[in-house]
């Protein structure tokens, strides 16, 4: 996995701990190098926002026209668990696996995204995962 930069490091930990009542959720872009940090609405319904993420489809539909334009690429997807370690849940590795009807099957929502949690309570509080389509996370 490439070193991810401190300054990008730190933007995850700010995000997450600003909004310490839900979970943050946003994507990293890399373009000729360089990371950016773009932060998404969590627009989980009150309540649920505290234990799982939903990106804003708004928000996330404009950046991902910002992404197309520039040429940058998704590196990762980011969210912090506000009470748990820094792992994908069940919850995470259904929402980054599409289940499409035969004969595609199973497909990765960003085949290629690092799936990075904050974890606002647990040591190590950032660590950076790949899941693949058999849905059991590999930490990279």
């Amino acid at each position: 996995m490439p070193r991810i930069p401190q300054a990008v490091l730190d933007e995850l930990w700010a995000h997450a701990n600003e909004d310490r009542e839900r979970e943050a959720c946003g994507f990293i872009h890399v373009l000729d190098g360089a990371l950016t940090v773009h932060r998404v609405r969590n627009a989980a319904a009150d309540g649920a926002g505290k234990w799982r993420y939903l990106m804003d489809s708004q928000e996330q539909y404009e950046i991902e026209k910002e992404r197309e334009r520039t040429g940058a690429e998704v590196f990762a997807i980011y969210h912090s668990h506000v009470q748990s370690v820094a792992q994908p849940s069940e919850t995470d590795v259904r929402m980054a696996i599409w289940e499409l009807p035969e004969p595609i099957g199973r497909a990765a929502v960003y085949p290629d995204a690092y799936y990075i949690v904050v974890s606002l309570t647990h040591e190590p509080r950032i660590r950076a995962w790949r899941i693949p389509l058999d849905g059991v996370p590999v930490e990279e």
